[in-house]
């Protein structure tokens, strides 16, 4: 059930706005963000990375061949337009003129041209420069898987690389061969992975360098980087060589690092910052400011995902290998404590029913994904206190007759030292604890410093993880593929490690269909079978965070990538905007 915020509010302090010394009118010229420290980057390589909190940084300074306007809408970005084939197996597109790259000091290095998006994917192809993104090419292109095999046999060579779907036609024409029909696939351009880079630049400072520094990319996107310190602050200044320098807001964006959310709201308070997300706490000491607005949503989609082959805890294994035990945790599980510390004043809005995000396409007939006939069962939410009962009276009846003990022990991960992180696990293990019953589950954790990769989910470790996926592109297999025990499972092969044939074959089929109508209810059919065997219990979107701001979310590029939030054709205002204000554009984004 979700409600609009101002029917919600209740007045316990009335603020009088901002502390900003601009005219309410005026527009911002300058934006000041921030980041907390676990939302660090960890490199410029946009290349090789597939972290969320890279790309959205480097999608400032680097463009592609198009992006995402505020409706959601696919529009020419250093592309002017493109076009392809009825089979939808070869996309052509054409560059603008007067594309530039430049330094990070602001100097012309050259021109953008087709080349540099056939270096992007041959850097990505090649396996000494260990990209993280290696599937998101070799899943399309002709002839790349064959490449990259041969590169990590030390055999690839130059004529092969011939053979591989990218082409400069010329020096304004860039041509993309695919191994099998991608209707989509221009959505797929718009990923890190199609970026363009300079192989002259790359010959000049080591493909090893590449990315290791803000004077170690070149820039060709609305913003350059001219300062970053580690751990403390960032800023960009505006391109003056790009090509739509128009749609650019600001001239110049600083990021500071904080320790917590907790400094945020008073820094905006103090016109330190533009924006800020508020804590559970604050949210309710300033329920009756009208400046308090929800954030758009996401397309994020986070779930409890089970690991089917935990080290030493076979008795997890067992019982998790039950359809009627995880079919408890589906139905039985209520994560509205969980989001509450994101919005305790419309927690609903962070429900998610899905594995996917369910508004990531529409139909022909304009039906959301979420809502066509294949997922109604799902449309008014998980929880169900009957069938919880029958499915955990038969779970503990079946697993009790094969050895399994009760309670079973469930392994759950989070940052120690991180108070933030230490409190959310606490919510977590209390909630599951209380929803499943004491009886049924305990939850203990594993403690991780800095990786929970690295220290616990490569070692298989963990008993469930929640995590979630925000897609690449504007496709349901971009949510679905992950599960499968393929090479494009990513989230089986790191956090699961499940096999279902049945499954992998519905995803298949449904990939196999060019047809988008045809396609998406196919996937609809896996996705309800997926849900069925409750192989991970969905728990939340993204999006919907209690804000202050000055920057209209709605006027943001809208797209569910990372890269769709690039600082680009932002509306502004100087004293902040308000619930009617933010009521009305959401109105009309609908």
């Amino acid at each position: 059930m979700k409600k609009r915020i101002t029917m919600l509010l209740v007045c316990a302090l009335l603020l009088v706005g901002c502390n900003n010394k601009q005219n309410s009118s005026q527009k911002l010229t300058e934006y000041r963000d921030y980041d907390t420290q676990n939302q660090e980057i960890t490199t410029l390589n946009y290349l090789t990375t597939n972290t969320s909190v890279d790309i959205r940084v480097v999608a400032n300074f680097v463009d592609a061949l198009l992006e995402y306007d505020a409706d959601g809408k696919l529009i020419g970005d250093l592309a002017k337009d493109y076009s392809h084939n009825e089979e939808a197996t070869e996309w052509t597109f054409k560059l603008r003129d007067g594309l530039k790259w430049v330094t990070h000091t602001g100097e012309v290095y050259g021109d953008v041209t087709a080349e540099d998006f056939v270096s992007g994917i041959k850097y990505i192809l090649t396996a000494k420069n260990s990209s993280q993104n290696v599937n998101n090419v070799t899943s399309f292109l002709k002839g790349a898987s064959e490449y990259y095999e041969a590169s990590k046999a030390g055999t690839a060579t130059e004529e092969l690389f011939k053979s591989v779907g990218v082409e400069a036609v010329d020096e304004k024409t860039v041509k993309y061969t695919l191994a099998t029909p991608k209707p989509y696939f221009d959505s797929v351009v718009t990923y890190i992975t199609w970026f363009p880079v300079s192989q002259k630049f790359l010959d000049e400072i080591g493909p090893e360098n590449f990315g290791t520094d803000k004077d170690k990319i070149l820039y060709n996107g609305c913003y350059r980087m001219t300062d970053y310190q580690n751990g403390a602050s960032k800023e960009y200044v505006k391109n003056e060589h790009y090509w739509d320098k128009k749609n650019v807001p600001f001239e110049k964006v600083t990021v500071t690092m904080l320790e917590s959310l907790n400094k945020a709201y008073s820094m905006y308070e103090t016109n330190e910052l533009d924006h800020a997300s508020l804590t559970q706490d604050e949210i309710k000491i300033q329920a009756g400011n009208e400046h308090l607005v929800e954030t758009r949503g996401g397309g994020r989609s986070a779930q409890i995902y089970f690991n089917y082959e935990q080290v030493g805890n076979e008795n997890w294994n067992q019982a998790v290998s039950n359809v009627n035990f995880r079919k408890a945790w589906f139905y039985g599980v209520d994560p509205t404590p969980y989001h509450e510390r994101t919005n305790p004043i419309n927690p609903d809005s962070l429900m998610n029913n899905l594995y996917t995000c369910g508004v990531i396409v529409k139909d022909s007939k304009g039906t959301y994904y979420k809502d066509f006939e294949e997922l109604k069962a799902y449309a008014n939410g998980l929880y169900d206190e009957a069938k919880f009962k029958e499915a955990k009276e038969k779970a503990m009846e079946e697993l009790t007759a094969q050895g399994v003990t009760f309670p079973v022990e469930v392994m759950l991960p989070y940052n120690s030292g991180n108070q933030t992180a230490e409190e959310t696990f606490l919510i977590l293990k209390d909630s599951i604890e209380k929803c499943l019953g004491n009886d049924f589950v305990t939850v203990t954790g594993i403690p991780y410093i800095k990786s929970a990769t690295s220290e616990i989910y490569e070692k298989s470790l963990q008993s469930i993880a929640l995590v979630g996926w925000a897609p690449d592109y504007n496709d349901p297999y971009d949510f679905l593929r992950h599960m499968t025990d393929t090479e494009d499972g990513y989230m089986n092969k790191n956090y699961s490690r499940i096999s279902d044939p049945t499954y992998d074959a519905l995803v298949a089929e449904a990939n196999a269909i060019v047809d988008l109508d045809e396609r998406y209810h196919a996937f609809a059919k896996a996705e309800d079978y997926y849900l069925q065997q409750a192989y991970s219990v969905p728990f939340y979107v993204d999006g919907h965070e209690i804000q202050v701001t000055r920057i209209n979310d709605y006027s943001k590029p809208y797209s569910f990538t990372s890269v769709g939030r690039k600082i680009k054709f932002w509306e502004t205002k100087a004293d902040g905007y308000t619930q009617e204000e933010y009521a009305k554009f959401a109105e009309a984004a609908k």
